[in-house]
């Protein structure tokens, strides 16, 4: 594992390549935010219509999202299931995913939020949702596991200026 340590900003990135596959990259970053921005941040992240406002956008380097699309209704206060398509800069051709996001919010009880997200691929049943088939062929589906976990700062976490 290595990790670095972004100076007076408290953001602490570690990460690792799974040593089977030496493909699989593994991250985790934490830093503290603002109370003031936890409601901004989770609505921005829960309203994939708007990822291509907020994700980076470029024609040169080519990097843009070129589509978001719900496959089912929104259950809940933070889940849904979105198909995601990225189109990346050369040579990588574009990418697409179809991501399961679940949310429990129990931030009244212990203080955290937690949503974990995960790719379903063509046949996969466990949602209900028919995941629909690549269509176009410069385009790559991609797995991916991960998640966020807002967790309240501890009352006597001292994080420096404006903590």
């Amino acid at each position: 594992i290595q990790g670095e340590r972004m100076g007076s900003r408290q953001i602490s990135i570690y990460y690792r390549f799974d040593a089977a596959t030496k493909t699989k990259l593994t991250a985790r970053i934490e830093s503290p935010i603002d109370q003031s921005l936890l409601v901004p941040l989770l609505s921005v992240l829960n309203e994939c219509e708007l990822f291509h406002t907020w994700i980076p956008n470029w024609r040169v380097p080519r990097l843009k999202v070129r589509r978001t699309d719900k496959l089912a209704p929104q259950s809940g206060r933070c889940s849904q299931v979105v198909l995601v398509t990225v189109d990346l800069p050369w040579p990588f051709s574009s990418r697409e995913v179809v991501l399961d996001a679940s949310g429990v919010d129990d931030i009244d009880a212990t203080g955290d939020i937690a949503v974990l997200v995960t790719a379903l691929t063509a046949g996969d049943d466990t949602t209900g949702v028919v995941i629909p088939d690549i269509d176009e062929a410069d385009i790559v589906r991609i797995d991916f596991h991960g998640g966020f976990l807002f967790r309240r700062l501890p009352d006597d976490w001292a994080g420096g200026e404006g903590s």
